[in-house]
C-alpha cells in the first residue's frame, strides 16, 4: 500500500487540492455570493472536481514512471517503485482504475451541469499526460514547457468551469472581477515560471539517465552550465513577478503579507539561486529541487492572506 501511496506523489496532490479549495471556497465563490452571483459547481459538485483533478494527476504520475523505468534505474536508484516494489502490469491496472474513475467523475459533474462536452477536456488532458511521458519530456524544452502549462492550469481550469459567473461579476462589479483576476493570473504565472525553473534543475540531476535513453532535455543538448543560466534567468523574472505582485492594489495595505513574501519566499528565492551556482553532483541538485518545492509551496500560501 505504501508504494501505491508513494506512486501517486501524496505530498504533491495534497498541494494541488489545496490550491484549488482554497481559490474555489476562499477566494472566488465569497465574491460570487456577495454579489448574488451562483457557481456553476455547488460546493459537493466542486469536491467532486478536486477529487477529478487528483486522480488525473495521480494517473500522469503513474504512466510516467512505467514509461520511465530504465531512465529511472540509473537516476534512482533504490528509489524508483514501478519495476521494484510494483511490477508494471499492476502498475498498468492501477493506471487504468485511475482513469476509469477520473472518466466517471468527469461524466456525473458534466451531467449536472448540462455540459457533457466538457467531458472533452478530461479526454485531452489524459492523452496529453500520456503524450508527455511517452515523447514530450524527452523532446528539448517540450517536457518543461508541459508541466509548466499544467501546472499554471490548476487554479485556470477553475476559471474555465466558473466563466458565466466571472462575466456576470464583470458587468456587476469590475474591481472585484479585477480581485479575483489578480489572484487567479497571479497564481498561475507563478506556479508556472516556478515548475519550469524546478523541472531544469530535476533535468540537471538527472542527466545521466537522460542521456542513456537518448532524451533531448535542455542539459543534455546544451549542457550543464547553460541550463545554470536559463535557471538563473527564469529565477529573476519570478523574483521581478514577486515584486510586481506585491505593488498592485489588492496588497496595498498587507504588510505582513510583503513581510511574509520577504521572508519565506523571497529569501529563499534568493537561496536557491546559491545553490544553484555551486550545485555539481546529482546531490546538489536535488537539494535545490526540494529548496524550490519549499518555494513553491511558501508561494501558494499566499493564498491564505486573501481569506
Amino acid at each position: 500500500m505504501l508504494a501505491y501511496l508513494k506512486l501517486i506523489r501524496i505530498p504533491n496532490l495534497t498541494i494541488v487540492a489545496i490550491l484549488q479549495a482554497v481559490l474555489y471556497f476562499g477566494i472566488l465563490k465569497p465574491v460570487f455570493v456577495a454579489f448574488g452571483i451562483g457557481t456553476v459547481l455547488n460546493e459537493n459538485y466542486f469536491v467532486l472536481f478536486i477529487l477529478t483533478t487528483l486522480v488525473l494527476t495521480a494517473a500522469g504520475y503513474i504512466i510516467n514512471d512505467i514509461l520511465d523505468v530504465k531512465a529511472d534505474e540509473i537516476n534512482k536508484p533504490g528509489k524508483y517503485v514501478v519495476g521494484k516494489d510494483i511490477s508494471e502490469k499492476k502498475a498498468y491496472i492501477y493506471y487504468i482504475v485511475m482513469l476509469i474513475t477520473g472518466l466517471a467523475i468527469s461524466f456525473i459533474i458534466a451531467i449536472h451541469i448540462n455540459k457533457i462536452h466538457y467531458i472533452i477536456i478530461y479526454l485531452i488532458a489524459v492523452a496529453l499526460l500520456y503524450l508527455y511521458s511517452k515523447y514530450f519530456k524527452k523532446q528539448f524544452l517540450c517536457g518543461n514547457i508541459f508541466v509548466s502549462i499544467f501546472s499554471a492550469f490548476v487554479p485556470g481550469i477553475i476559471l474555465v468551469f466558473e466563466f458565466p459567473g466571472l462575466v456576470s461579476l464583470y458587468k456587476t462589479d469590475y474591481s472585484s472581477f479585477e480581485f479575483v483576476m489578480d489572484i487567479f493570473i497571479g497564481f498561475m504565472a507563478f506556479s508556472f515560471f516556478v515548475s519550469f525553473y524546478r523541472e531544469l534543475v530535476k533535468d540537471m540531476e538527472d542527466i545521466e539517465g537522460d542521456i542513456i535513453i537518448k532524451a533531448k532535455t535542455f542539459p543534455v543538448v546544451l549542457g550543464i552550465e547553460m541550463t545554470k543560466l536559463l535557471s538563473g534567468i527564469i529565477s529573476i523574472i519570478i523574483l521581478i513577478l514577486l515584486f510586481y505582485w506585491l505593488k498592485m492594489d489588492i496588497n496595498y495595505d498587507k504588510n505582513y503579507l510583503k513581510i511574509y513574501v520577504l521572508l519565506f519566499v523571497v529569501i529563499p528565492l534568493f537561496y536557491s539561486v546559491f545553490l544553484l551556482k555551486k550545485a555539481e553532483t546529482k546531490f546538489d541538485f536535488n537539494k535545490l529541487s526540494k529548496v524550490i518545492k519549499v518555494i513553491m509551496v511558501s508561494g501558494i500560501s499566499i493564498l491564505f492572506f486573501y481569506l
